[in-house]
């Protein structure tokens, strides 16, 4: 069953719940009077085109290359999502929630990117996890009982804060040489 979601030019808020009751949603498609959101791709970003705000579910594309006005993903924007591939480009902020039970396979963390926690929770496809040279912390819970086999940590790491990569039960491999890591919070692992 396809779904599509049509936004009206007088909305002022989008419905994020509408990415935990629509898992049959494909495609979001907002007029373009619209004053405060726009849509490409059957995805959901605000007018200047500068966040994502929502990724339907069920969209027809496995991998998704943020272009260059992109610099925020949204809480929850990815929630569920079927895109296992995803290219951050120049994007600085990833909003609580941003990936969580999505399907995304592999993440590179640059050191421009701030995080907040719960990001990449229950990721059950994530296989791999690369933090590049430059990252000093890991927030919490950021990848609560995803399923990755390969964490890469730099060696500017500092913090690994409470429960970062808790429940990761298919952990395999914890690749870091670092003499800069000063803390490991509860449940880190």
């Amino acid at each position: 069953e396809i779904v599509i979601y049509y936004f009206v030019q007088t909305l002022m808020g989008p419905q994020l719940v509408i990415s935990f009751t629509c898992p049959n949603l494909e495609k979001i498609v907002v007029n373009p009077d619209n004053k405060n959101f726009h849509s490409e791709d059957g995805i959901l970003f605000n007018k200047t085109h500068s966040k994502v705000l929502l990724v339907p579910q069920n969209v027809n594309f496995t991998s998704y290359k943020f272009d260059d006005s992109i610099k925020t993903v949204g809480e929850y924007a990815f929630y569920k999502s079927q895109i296992a591939d995803i290219y951050f480009n120049n994007v600085l902020y990833l909003k609580q929630g941003a990936f969580m039970e999505s399907n995304i396979a592999k993440v590179t963390i640059s050191k421009d990117l701030s995080i907040e926690q719960d990001i990449f929770s229950n990721c059950m496809n994530m296989e791999e996890v690369v933090f590049d040279e430059g990252v000093s912390k890991v927030p919490s819970i950021l990848f609560r009982e995803a399923k990755i086999k390969k964490l890469y940590l730099p060696s500017t790491l500092k913090v690994i804060q409470n429960g970062a990569f808790k429940d990761c039960l298919e952990l395999e491999e914890v690749l870091c040489d670092n003499e800069n890591l000063t803390t490991i919070g509860d449940d880190a692992f």
